[in-house]
């Protein structure tokens, strides 16, 4: 239709400019053309164009006059034959003349198909499944008359991969032809409206399951379960199960169904045992009252006191552990109670179907063996004692002979004190003066027995005396002037005391004078004894130094002693 527009459109034009020039020519002044040709063209060369597309304005018409001018000019098409006109819309290889001032040129054209511009189908081609057809056409710049064919369809309903092919002609111009893929992908399920729920559940011995709630969308079968990957609707035992429900449906066009996920739990029931208790009997069979008694060598036995409150499937399992928490026996009959401790009786108890139910409690009870008394040490002595200190050790020890598996120690206290050495041991013997309580502290190896009571004595380190006797007065009665202070010497015989009775090595020495004048003793230093020629007395207090007392006495049991001697100091010879 655009076509047959076109060349209405020309062949009026035609006539109005052949009109216009033969009006106009009948006035201008007549000027004469020698030749026409087209500017920078080869006439033995066509020009190529499509069915009426041939530009004029791409062509410019050189003109040669008589005169020797030239000029150029557009071409138009009133320069061209109709029929020439005609040409450029018929396909092939065509010669048009060209006519102006009475001249002609002649050039070739090559007139081919046009081929379509901007067909494509669109860049979607990809829906979703929902029961109307989707139809995919090619768009694009196409000619009224154009005819556009699908060999293979174009309107599709079921989900798929389709090829689509477009086939577009039309007179004049190339045959096109496209091809585009389309999809159309599978729907959805709405399962918005369906829910799966876990659940927890107590071990009863019936059998649990998880079933899914709400509408199930039109097209969508009942759901088939699996109980930990096996197909199964129901769980009894206890344990943690992962539930599945998949869902079916027959139509292609929608997606698979998303199986869906909960999780069962049956939890261990509780069986508790009441009324049950532990029994314990001695060796005649008797029951032994607040399950305590004192060792007498024989076995202790236990059971429970009523099995007739268990069900039967349970079953009883006995363990004896000592204080520390070993295990000393286990069996149903058990005589491991029988030397001096206590002892834990483990009563535990089994189910026949156990992982259905939570551990039972054991019960726990208590049993102690006392021990005997340890029979009376016999003919044996530990006596009191006395020592004078020396400073040496002294001991209080038992006397006579202990029962074979009995051994002694001792411990020695001031007061409520124990005596420890530097290491925090107890002392085993003691030098200071002093009253000390000294306890024999009895042990033996046999564990079924009790503790020997211990025995004491008192052990007495006295003061050590210190005796004047052997202390007195060395050298002359008398001296000669000399003008120095007369010093007595004193001796203490060391020979025949012993060095630990030197008086004049625990004590200090106090030098007296008898005054004349007075008849009373003046204490002197010994720098300031006399020293003028006459008759004097001299004596000298001994004592003990305050820290020697806690050790020695003067004998006598007086605090001083004093020791005199008469000399005197003579004129020296002239």
């Amino acid at each position: 239709m655009k076509k047959a527009r076109l060349l209405t459109l020309l062949t009026l034009t035609l006539i109005l400019i052949l009109t216009l020039t033969v009006f106009m020519g009948c006035n201008k002044k007549e000027i004469k053309v020698t030749s026409i040709s087209l500017k920078d063209h080869d006439p033995e060369v066509a020009i190529e164009m499509t069915v009426g597309n041939f530009e004029r304005s791409e062509y410019t018409l050189v003109v040669n006059y008589e005169s020797g001018a030239v000029e150029e000019i557009d071409l138009t098409e009133e320069m061209i034959d109709e029929k020439d006109l005609f040409l450029l819309y018929q396909i092939g290889d065509h010669d048009i003349t060209i006519s102006y001032g009475g001249q002609s040129y002649t050039f070739k054209v090559s007139v081919k198909r046009d081929s379509f511009r901007d067909l494509a189908f669109p860049e979607n081609t990809i829906f979703t499944y929902n029961g109307e057809a989707h139809v995919v056409e090619v768009d694009g710049d196409i000619p009224a008359n154009a005819v556009v064919s699908y060999p293979g369809g174009n309107s599709f309903v079921n989900a798929g991969t389709y090829e689509v092919v477009a086939i577009v002609s039309c007179d004049g111009y190339v045959t096109e032809r496209l091809s585009t893929t389309v999809t159309v992908e599978r729907a959805t399920y709405d399962m918005s409206t369906v829910s799966f729920f876990g659940k927890e559940v107590v071990y009863d011995g019936s059998a649990h399951s998880l079933a899914i709630s709400g509408v199930l969308p039109e097209g969508v079968s009942s759901p088939t379960y699996t109980i930990n990957d096996k197909v199964t609707q129901s769980a009894t035992d206890v344990g943690e199960y992962t539930v599945k429900a998949s869902f079916a449906s027959n139509d292609p066009n929608y997606e698979p169904i998303p199986e869906m996920q909960a999780t069962l739990r049956i939890l261990p029931a509780e069986y508790a045992v009441k009324g049950v208790g532990v029994v314990f009997k001695d060796a005649e069979g008797k029951p032994i009252a607040d399950a305590v008694k004192v060792y007498d060598g024989k076995a202790v036995t236990f059971d429970l006191d009523d099995y007739s409150k268990l069900s039967k499937k349970v079953s009883v399992s006995f363990s004896v552990l000592d204080k520390d928490g070993n295990v000393i026996s286990s069996s149903n009959k058990n005589t491991g109670i029988i030397n001096a401790g206590i002892y834990t009786v483990k009563v535990e108890f089994t189910l026949a179907d156990g992982h259905n139910y939570m551990p039972i409690e054991p019960i726990v009870s208590t049993f102690e063996v006392i021990r005997a008394e340890h029979p009376p040490i016999e003919n044996i002595r530990f006596e009191s004692a006395q020592a004078t200190y020396n400073g040496k050790s002294h001991t209080v020890t038992i006397l006579g002979e202990l029962p074979e598996g009995v051994s002694v120690r001792y411990e020695y206290y001031q007061g409520n004190v124990l005596l420890v050495d530097e290491e925090g041991a107890p002392v085993e013997s003691v030098s200071e003066v002093g009253i000390y309580t000294v306890k024999a502290v009895f042990t033996h190896e046999n564990g079924n027995l009790g503790d020997i009571p211990s025995v004491a004595a008192t052990l007495n380190i006295k003061k050590a005396e210190l005796s004047l006797s052997a202390v007195g007065f060395i050298g002359a009665s008398s001296v000669t002037y000399s003008g120095q202070p007369y010093e007595p010497k004193l001796t203490t015989w060391q020979e025949s005391m012993g060095s630990d009775h030197d008086i004049l090595k625990y004590g200090p020495v106090k030098y007296y004078v008898l005054d004349k004048d007075s008849g009373e003793y003046v204490e002197m230093q010994a720098n300031a004894l006399p020293t003028e020629i006459g008759s004097y007395r001299v004596s000298v207090d001994v004592s003990v130094a305050e820290e020697y007392q806690s050790r020695y006495i003067l004998s006598g049991n007086e605090e001083t002693r004093t020791v005199s001697k008469q000399f005197e100091i003579i004129e020296a010879a002239a």
